[in-house]
């Protein structure tokens, strides 16, 4: 004999929440509301705000990921994150340390898709270009570079750079070539300058930090990622600046270098 259990019956209400809203991602009030939510429900300690009607449900942690993508639902399909939070959703280093309550910056291209939001500062560009990354829409890399220019030291710009072409995201070329589109302003010539000084295959934002240093001193520039190789073209060494002409390498060693002793031996070999 086979013994039935029914179990409790859902709520149209929580049924509908379930099934129509991802809660553990940020929606809006409208959003909620569609999905069978009340405004009392969106009260309750299960949900925080995280701008005024933006939601998420109170056991996302906080991230600066997750207030990027809650800033973009308050605007339209077209909007797309840019400057700061573009470069944090890319996981570009940008200067640390940079809150998790930061204001979050979105691009939108005419004035009729502005909102007016505490946290959020909205950009007016009819022009702008973005690419979706991720599932979200942000910047092109070579209008990031720029938008960043406003923002960030020449050192850190150029650390900006080293990264997006490490990636693959854009070449040094390319990124020349969008950076002298950008006319006289400020932010343009700072982006020009930058994009100087910006070098294939970098390895981390210490390399380019420590390759600046030495260039802004007045050193001759070192040769990136040097190769070394054998007779039969397999490489032996690879060192992150060096000056080959007076046989004179400088590495920046991380973590890893003293936390692995093979990593050490190595290093002292």
């Amino acid at each position: 004999m086979v013994d039935l259990v029914h179990a409790p019956q859902m709520s149209t209400r929580s049924a509908a929440t379930e099934w129509d809203l991802n809660i553990r991602r940020p929606f809006t009030r409208a959003a909620g509301l569609s999905a069978g939510l009340t405004d009392a429900d969106l009260r309750e300690p299960r949900y925080r705000q995280l701008f005024r009607g933006v939601y998420v449900d109170v056991r996302t942690p906080d991230s600066a990921e997750v207030r990027v993508e809650a800033a973009l639902q308050v605007f339209g399909q077209d909007a797309f994150a840019s400057h700061t939070s573009a470069a944090r959703w890319l996981r570009i280093p940008i200067p640390i340390p940079i809150p998790i309550h930061a204001t979050e910056h979105v691009t939108v291209r005419s004035l009729g898709q502005r909102r007016r939001r505490e946290g959020i500062r909205a950009h007016v560009r009819s022009d702008a270009r973005s690419i979706v990354v991720r599932g979200l829409r942000v910047s092109a890399i070579d209008q990031l570079f720029i938008e960043l220019a406003g923002m960030l030291s020449l050192v850190d710009l150029v650390v900006v750079g080293d990264c997006v072409v490490r990636h693959g995201w854009i070449t040094r070329e390319q990124l020349c070539a969008g950076c002298a589109l950008a006319g006289g302003a400020a932010a343009g010539m700072h982006a020009r300058a930058a994009t100087g000084f910006v070098r294939s295959d970098v390895d981390s934002p210490m390399e380019t930090r420590l390759r600046m240093l030495m260039v802004l001193a007045g050193l001759p520039e070192p040769v990136v990622n040097l190769t070394i190789r054998d007779v039969d073209g397999e490489p032996i060494r690879r060192f992150a600046l060096s000056w080959p002409s007076i046989r004179v390498i400088a590495e920046y060693d991380g973590r890893l270098h003293i936390q692995r002793e093979s990593q050490w031996n190595q290093d002292l070999e």
